[in-house]
Order: structure tokens, then sequence, then C-alpha cells
């Protein structure tokens, strides 16, 4: 296969996922509403055993509508829908390691800020990233002049240089001031970056990214789809 037809195949499973998880949506409602008419159908049965001079209004009432006809057709839908669903979960087991192993970014949301502060710690800690590189991503009122002189931090045109022991007071001195979005931290091929005060997007290989849902999981956040 050629490049040009590679991309138009990458490009063609994008839009048709979209269009997948919009009709799964709509589909996800389906099993709510089957159970519901069937346990309508199981409410008449109780009422008929409770009430037996109820069977003849029963009988009446079905031969005067389509609700025999209509739910063994539903029971045959079910039975194409479980079979639909045992080829898709057989699928899906097959192609989920493959997707994984490429994804490069994902969303880590804790309880409270605390938490997402001693992710990114400990994160830097695990891959031993001896340098972290804060960029500023906003134009606001910090001084980040007088931060980076207060802190005594290293500063460059491409932003503020940290050692792994600076980025607990420089997370406390982000706090401090009421800052809680588009803190960029990068280093050693991975990049973090505050939604809000207890949001992280990190920015790595599938690998490590294995690895941070782990320690996620540790730290009783959740692991969110970017």
């Amino acid at each position: 296969m050629d490049k040009g037809k590679f991309v138009n195949l990458v490009k063609e499973t994008e839009l048709g996922l979209y269009r997948a998880n919009r009709q799964a949506k709509e589909l996800g409602k389906l099993p709510l509403e089957t159970e519901r008419l069937l346990k309508n159908i199981i409410a008449m049965e109780h009422a008929v055993e409770r009430f037996p001079k109820l069977e003849k209004e029963l009988l009446e009432q079905l031969k005067q509508r389509q609700v025999v006809g209509q739910a063994n057709e539903l029971f045959k839908q079910i039975d194409l829908v479980e079979k639909g669903l045992k080829n898709l979960s057989e699928l899906r087991e097959r192609v989920a390691p493959f997707v994984e192993s490429h994804r490069t970014r994902r969303i880590y949301a804790f309880g409270d800020g605390a938490n997402a502060a001693k992710f990114a710690r400990q994160l830097f800690e695990m891959f031993s990233v001896q340098e972290i590189l804060f960029k500023p991503r906003f134009i606001g009122p910090i001084d980040f002049n007088k931060m980076a002189s207060d802190l005594k931090l290293k500063k460059s045109d491409k932003g503020i240089a940290l050692q792994p022991k600076d980025l607990k007071p420089f997370i406390n001195a982000m706090a401090e001031k009421k800052f809680s979005s588009n803190i960029s931290l990068e280093g050693s091929g991975l990049k973090l970056v505050w939604q809000d005060r207890k949001t992280i997007a990190v920015e790595a290989n599938s690998e490590k990214l294995f690895r941070l849902d782990r320690l996620c999981n540790e730290l009783l956040g959740k692991c969110l789809e970017k």
C-alpha cells in the first residue's frame, strides 16, 4: 500500500469512528428501553397470576394488539445483537493492543490539586528527569522574572529551567498565586499541561503512559481519553 492510500485509510477510519460513536451513544439507550418493555410483560404475567380474572382481558387485548408478534420480533433482534456484540468483542480484543501501543497523550484527573501535584512530582522522579522546562503559555499578571529569581531558577528564551528538587516549591508558588491552568512542564520526552488545578494532560510514548496509568490509579485518580 502506498503512502497516499494509507493516509486515506487513517482519515476514513477517523471519520468512521466519530460516526460510529454517535450511533453507539444512541444504541446505548436501546437496552434500557428493551429492559423496560420486557419488565412490562413480566408485570402482565404477575398480574394474571395474582388476579386470574385478568386472563380473559389479557387474551382480548392480545387479539387486538401486536404485542405477541412484536415481542417475538424483539427476541430475534436481541439474538442478532448478542451475536454482533460477540463478534465486536473478539475484534476489539484483537485491535485494542494495537491502538493503545500508539497512544501519545492521556488526561489524568484527580480528586484534588494536592494529588495532581504529587502525580507530577512522582512522574518526573519515575523517569529520572534531570531538568524540567517550564514554558509560559499565556499572558497574565504573574512576573516570571521575579518568580525565577525568588526560587533561584535559571531563565532562558525557552522558559524557566527547574531541577526535580525545584518542582515542589514551584508548584506551591503557582498555587499561592491561584494559578491553575496552562502550566506546561517538559523534560526527557514528557510534556505536562495542567488543564485545571486537578487535571493534567500528559504527552509521552505509550510505554510511559502505561506506567503513568498505574501511578494515577495509586493516587486514586482517573485515566481519561484525550
